[in-house]
């Protein structure tokens, strides 16, 4: 083995004393901005146009004492670090959507980079399982919406704390150190700041404690006296947020338990593509690609539960418990958009089942290999096309556009050039007043059935889009295009 890095040449040499984390961050990046490459440009839109921006010393100093969103249109809640993140990168790219986007691609291989080192620590997992597993996340069409929306894109530093807490809380557990413990007690903190559905930190943490000391039998080793701390530490950090939210946003959005929205969550981090549901209209080809990820989803679900090993088994039905229990904000709001956190447990769930069906013979391999290609292939696919009908010319875009300029939201606070440019968009389609989009939508809605354009072209017409961008129960009720004539609000 002394001899490898002879044989390598010396200018490359360099490579092999990067940790493998590094080299984890400096894959996905790449991945990422291959992936990415369709949306990097597209203008701001929806809630991009007013939340990542600039604010006043006083409205930031509000998101402490008061809602996150000082325009009071969104989600009622105590979010304070989702404002001063927003007001950061606002400052420092201003209008620039290529610069925002680079810098979420960024923070998307931290995050990836950390849920494969998280594998490797819990199971001690080849590198190969958790990059795998990262780049199943990373193509799972949900994602798109965490590079591709630039205000969504919260939810990936949501998503770095939570991880940071997880981790460490287990180097605690492994080395004995307490002071780990207070390291992810702050990363709690910081994960509840940013979003109020990072309270799913504390099951996942305690879940991943529990099995850690159970598994390695830490239990016999570890003072008791300082996870008792550590728990009662969480416990107070939860008391005081939720107190202090209940007092400063008094009619804030209440936790809620609906059982149908969390499966419904589930169903949607499963379908890698999507399902029949993200459709406007009718696509046969991707619907014939879903079928057929079900039948693959179908054979491996029966090798977990038939044809592994029982160690195999137990690590498949550990991050299928972490999947469910990182799907719980969908008890309270279920969409597309808030399954980050389950989707990355869903993707190490199914590397490493694929890794260890490749282990049974060369059958295994063969069929392993072949659902991974093609999970991988049929995910790019869908996630290409929702960014690429991420358009201003889409009809879709045109009608939320004009909710934001002339309509309902009209009152929020967006930059006067994005106000401009988009109000520029909306006048080439002969749209300047919320009453002219309530008249010309059934013709541009029919003139866009009748020449079949359900994608960008050249022209720059109005075009139908495959993909809704964003779902959740009842979303065909508010899309514009779904019904003839349909329209989300009317003037």
């Amino acid at each position: 083995m002394s001899s490898l890095p002879a044989m390598i040449p010396l200018d490359r040499r360099w490579a092999l004393t990067l940790p493998p984390y590094i080299l984890a961050g400096l894959f996905f990046s790449v991945v990422l901005i291959g992936l990415a490459r369709f949306s990097l440009h597209v203008p701001f839109f929806e809630d991009d146009l007013h939340l990542v921006r600039l604010y006043s010393p006083d409205e930031l100093q509000s998101v402490w004492q008061g809602p996150w969103d000082p325009d009071g249109l969104e989600t009622r809640g105590f979010r304070p670090l989702t404002t001063w993140f927003n007001h950061l990168r606002a400052s420092l790219f201003g209008d620039s959507v290529g610069a925002h986007r680079l810098l979420l691609l960024a923070l998307f291989a931290v995050y990836l980079s950390m849920a494969a080192a998280l594998a490797r620590r819990v199971f001690d997992a080849a590198w190969a399982i958790g990059l795998l597993g990262g780049l199943l996340t990373a193509l799972h069409v949900s994602s798109v919406f965490h590079y591709a929306w630039i205000a969504d894109g919260i939810h990936l530093l949501q998503g770095i704390f939570i991880l940071c807490a997880i981790l460490f809380a287990l180097r605690a557990v492994a080395t004995g150190r307490t002071r780990w413990l207070f390291v992810s007690l702050l990363c709690i903190a910081l994960a509840m700041l940013t979003r109020e559905d990072s309270v799913v930190v504390y099951p996942l943490t305690a879940f991943f404690v529990a099995v850690d000391l159970i598994r390695n039998r830490r239990w016999r080793t570890r003072r008791p006296v300082s996870l008792a701390l550590y728990a009662a530490g969480g416990i107070g950090l939860f008391v005081m947020y939720w107190g202090w939210r209940a007092a400063v946003v008094p009619n804030a959005t209440a936790l809620q338990f609906s059982l149908g929205d969390w499966a419904w969550s589930m169903a949607q981090i499963v379908q890698n593509l999507g399902d029949r549901t993200n459709l406007v209209v009718w696509w046969p080809e991707y619907i014939l690609l879903i079928d057929v990820w079900l039948v693959c989803l179908g054979i491996l679900v029966a090798a977990a539960l038939f044809a592994l090993p029982r160690p195999a088994q137990h690590q498949a039905a550990f991050w299928a418990a972490t999947l469910a229990i990182g799907a719980l904000p969908g008890l309270t709001l279920a969409r597309t958009n808030l399954l980050l956190i389950a989707t990355t447990f869903w993707g190490l769930c199914l590397s490493s089942v694929l890794a260890n069906l490749s282990k049974r013979s060369a059958w295994s391999w063969l069929c392993a290999v072949a659902i991974a290609v093609f999970v991988l292939w049929s995910s790019a696919i869908g996630s290409a096309t929702l960014q690429t009908e991420r358009n201003p010319a889409s009809l879709e875009w045109i009608c939320g556009e004009t909710s934001w300029i002339y309509g309902p939201y009209s009152h929020v606070t967006i930059p006067e050039p994005r106000h401009n440019l988009a109000a520029q968009r909306l006048y080439q389609f002969g749209i300047s007043s919320a009453g002219d989009l309530y008249a010309k939508l059934p013709d541009l809605i029919d003139e866009a059935l009748t020449h079949h354009r359900y994608a960008p072209n050249d022209e720059g017409r109005p075009f139908i889009p495959r993909f809704a961008f964003i779902v959740y129960p009842g979303w065909s009720e508010w899309s514009c295009v779904t019904q003839p004539g349909g329209v989300y609000w009317k003037p």
